[in-house]
């Protein structure tokens, strides 16, 4: 009977009650004119969580998505499909950042997005452990340290992506890699010695970790420990 309503007015007035080419569009015109559906409808919707956000503490629990926020998700979601596809297939695009994304069509919604720039994308298998690839900022931390990588490091890159679409500002905003990898340990723990010793034993080191992490005194307590800035200022110049 909805439909059948929506049918009459449009055959009457020859123009759609609610005009919108995508679903977000047509509930968003629903709801500006007819009131947001009662928590309790909500709550049995199977896609409900794709158009609302639920927050328990306020009274009116679900609150309809902003076009900000559905932009977001959509796009994050397009992102994160190509990034899946190149993983299906074994290929590490190795340099993901907000510069290697494009919009399709920014008046399309919901937003489509790619990838380009795969200059040093290659198979996974392919992989040179020691080549410094991708950007400060957004690369992987095994690949800052020249140890052997795959496809997760394109989801690390991923994530950073995610944050920054969302935020407007780099998770880790850093000049140099030494701020870079100075925030990822500061903030997630620096990687265990047995991992760090992979690279020194290695005859692909590459220079950026060994100016960027000691070893410390056998006498004291052995193990990797983070090179202070003036040390770090030292050895690269």
């Amino acid at each position: 009977m909805w439909s059948l309503g929506l049918v009459a007015v449009e055959l009457a007035t020859g123009l759609p009650l609610y005009p919108g080419n995508e679903d977000y569009d047509v509930l968003k015109f629903i709801i500006e004119t007819q009131g947001q559906p009662p928590d309790h409808v909500l709550d049995s919707g199977v896609y409900t969580e794709d158009y609302f956000i639920e927050d328990k503490d306020k009274q009116q629990r679900w609150t309809f998505k902003t076009d900000q926020q559905f932009q977001y998700e959509t796009g994050y979601e397009s992102l994160e499909t190509r990034c899946i596809k190149l993983t299906s297939v074994g290929i590490v695009h190795a340099d993901l950042k907000p510069g290697n994304i494009m919009v399709v069509n920014r008046h399309e919604s919901p937003i489509k997005v790619k990838l380009i720039d795969f200059g040093l994308a290659c198979p996974a298998s392919a992989v040179i452990p020691g080549d410094f690839v991708g950007t400060v900022g957004y690369c992987a931390p095994e690949v800052m340290l020249g140890l052997p990588y795959n496809e997760a490091s394109d989801m690390w890159s991923l994530g950073l992506v995610a944050v920054e679409l969302a935020t407007g500002v780099p998770l880790y905003p850093s000049e140099n890699d030494y701020d870079y990898l100075k925030f990822i340990i500061e903030t997630q723990g620096q990687p265990p010695d047995h991992v760090l010793d992979f690279w020194h034993h290695t005859e692909s080191v590459s220079s950026m970790a060994s100016s960027t992490l000691d070893k410390s005194d056998k006498n004291t307590n052995w193990g990797w420990k983070m090179t202070l800035t003036a040390n770090y200022n030292a050895k690269i110049n």
